[in-house]
């Protein structure tokens, strides 16, 4: 029976049961703070910078087809168009950097394959995209600013001649005088040719082809007046039909070229847009959808490990609560047993 056990065994149960308790507590405490911190250790190495990773590809993303939208705007300042075509270039950068460290982060089962589709929708999306930049560039590359503002001018050059043309013709049958058309640099076209600057090589031969005969329609202008006013009408309009009007027709060749360039490049704006609201967006759509998955279910995971660890914990003090409080009372009640036994 226990109350006829020696001193020595109570002593022995005594110190054995408050050693059993206590090893009990520390390795309950140690089992906790180890999963507390391997539960911490994953959200914060793992979860976090995983999301953070999803959100910045989600935000370069943005800012590229906000870049790349902008520059379908024919009238934009060269200074922001080139403001557009650096955020897309770092846009890019940010993106794969973001990408390789996604890479290299622990991820689910399910984000793993998340992260597979959302690879195949991203290279589609890219590939959209660079097709959309290559046009971009070939609009660069022609080199004249809005398409529609430079073929209007070309119109009004063409008018500003056929008026000269006419009133010259005027001129001989009337005799009514007209001022100004002497001076090829003085009209509206000279002026332009003369302030234009532009990397399209085919745009400054065209202007190079078409100067000797702008300069011959404006001389011609001049010596008709001349000669009409001498009173030779027949070697005025001799001169108008061998010279003036032959320039005018090289001239206007001219201008035909140059309408066709701004044909193209207008056509190249609406191929542009067509593939920045049509294939490159519904290539993002299918990427993005995928991506804000991966944002979920990333975000899900640390918020469940989370609250693992607010139980554990919550566990943890529980249990240390009540294995202090059983050790309270067994200490007290060993010492009263063995205090009546001595």
């Amino acid at each position: 029976m226990a109350f006829q056990w020696s001193v020595g065994k109570r002593l022995f149960l005594g110190f054995g049961c408050a050693t059993l308790l206590s090893a009990t507590l520390g390795l309950s405490g140690y089992y906790g703070a180890r999963k507390n911190e391997a539960s911490v250790g994953e959200i914060a190495f793992g979860r976090l910078p995983s999301v953070e990773s999803l959100l910045r590809i989600e935000k370069e993303a943005y800012h590229i087809r906000a870049a790349s939208r902008t520059l379908l705007d024919p009238g934009l300042e060269p200074a922001l168009k080139k403001r557009q075509y650096e955020t897309i270039s770092r846009g890019l950068l940010e993106l794969e950097k973001q990408r390789s460290r996604y890479e290299s982060l622990p991820k689910s089962s399910q984000d793993a394959e998340l992260w597979v589709q959302f690879q195949s929708a991203w290279e589609a999306w890219l590939g959209e995209n660079n097709k959309f930049l290559e046009m971009a560039r070939k609009v660069e590359e022609l080199d004249m600013g809005d398409p529609s503002q430079f073929a209007k001018q070309i119109h009004m050059f063409r008018e500003d001649h056929y008026r000269l043309a006419a009133l010259v013709q005027r001129l001989l049958v009337s005799g009514k005088r007209f001022e100004g058309g002497e001076d090829q640099e003085s009209c509206r076209f000279g002026k332009w040719m003369g302030s234009l600057q532009t990397r399209n090589q085919e745009l400054r031969q065209i202007l190079l082809d078409m100067a000797p005969h702008h300069q011959t329609f404006h001389e011609g202008i001049k010596k008709a007046k001349k000669i009409w006013e001498s009173g030779d009408l027949v070697e005025a309009e001799r001169l108008i039909a061998s010279e003036l009007l032959v320039a005018m027709d090289k001239e206007f060749e001219g201008f035909d070229k140059l309408l066709g360039l701004a044909r193209e490049a207008e056509e190249l704006y609406r191929t542009m847009e067509h593939q920045q609201l049509g294939p490159t967006l519904e290539a993002q759509k299918k990427a993005f959808a995928i991506l804000e998955k991966l944002v979920e279910t990333t975000s899900q995971l640390a918020q469940t490990q989370a609250q693992e660890s607010m139980l554990q914990s919550s566990f943890t003090k529980t249990f240390s609560l009540v294995a202090l409080c059983l050790g309270v009372f067994l200490a007290a009640g060993l010492g009263l047993l063995i205090t009546r036994s001595l």
